[in-house]
């Protein structure tokens, strides 16, 4: 049962529409107010990344 759940939620998440590297330095700009200079970089090849990072910040 617990198989079958973790395969559905993947599912869900990777039905989510990508960011694009635009979109999460703008998400990181709102959140943040600011986006790191290395940011810019990572959200070139992985935005989602970007994204996360300013989650955590936010929750400190």
């Amino acid at each position: 049962m617990i198989f079958g759940r973790k395969k559905k939620e993947e599912k869900e998440m990777s039905e989510n529409k990508d960011l694009t590297p635009e979109e999460a330095n703008q998400y990181m700009e709102d959140l943040m107010g600011f986006v790191p200079r290395m940011f810019r970089v990572i959200n070139q090849l992985n935005p989602e990344a970007g994204k996360t990072f300013a989650d955590f910040y936010n929750s400190l």
